[in-house]
């Protein structure tokens, strides 16, 4: 013998039939399309971000990154703009910050869309330690992603974080180490530096190889 066990279920929002597209729910949001455009309606069924953006999406700290005319720029959950859509590319999010991109130069912003840097960068890379490496013209510096202070002068060939918030710096074809705060580790006088997160740096002298250890 089979039992059957009816369920009643009620629909707490009527299902409207009106978008093109809807994806599925992400932190209560749902992502619909609409003659072309997007935005994002509530579980309940109400416009939470205007339908009007050419693209829309949640970045990992919730926050909504919209596109309209070929310009970026970002929305809270309630559809209040923090910063315009005056941006040439999508946020690049940080632990704390991003970075933007207008009339082809790079700054440093925080959520609210305010400079931490005053300057503005052609090329701009974010590492470890909350620390940016920056270029301008055919010269690389580094600055805090917290701050938007400049700690190691643009001025170098290359510079780049690597883990422990050291720097490894390129000068005249040499390779060599400064620590964040702009001391220097070890001179720019190696042909080639391989790094760990050991503390342990492979450095090539005269076409010879040998090892520093390191203990900050």
């Amino acid at each position: 013998m089979f039992k059957v066990t009816c369920i009643k279920a009620t629909i707490q929002v009527p299902c409207e039939l009106a978008y093109d597209e809807v994806w599925h729910s992400e932190n209560g949001l749902i992502k619909v399309s609409k003659d072309g455009l997007w935005g994002f309606i509530s579980e309940k069924g109400t416009i939470a971000i205007p339908i009007e953006y050419d693209t829309v999406f949640q970045s990992n700290n919730g926050l909504i990154c919209v596109e309209k005319n070929g310009l970026y720029g970002l929305l809270d959950t309630n559809g209040n703009v923090l910063i315009p859509c005056i941006y040439e590319e999508e946020f690049e999010f940080l632990s704390k910050n991003l970075w933007g991109k207008k009339d082809g130069k790079y700054c440093l912003l925080n959520m609210a869309g305010a400079h931490i840097t005053e300057d503005w960068f052609d090329e701009i890379w974010c590492g470890y330690d909350d620390l940016c490496a920056v270029r301008v013209g055919g010269k690389w510096g580094v600055v805090s992603e917290i701050t938007g202070e400049l700690l190691v002068d643009i001025s170098y060939q290359q510079a780049y974080p690597i883990y422990g918030k050291l720097i490894r710096i390129k000068l005249q074809g040499k390779w060599g180490l400064l620590h964040h705060s702009g001391y220097e580790i070890l001179p720019p006088i190696y042909s080639d530096m391989r790094e760990s997160n050991t503390g342990v740096i492979c450095v090539k002298k005269d076409g010879k190889w040998g090892i520093v250890k390191l203990s900050i």
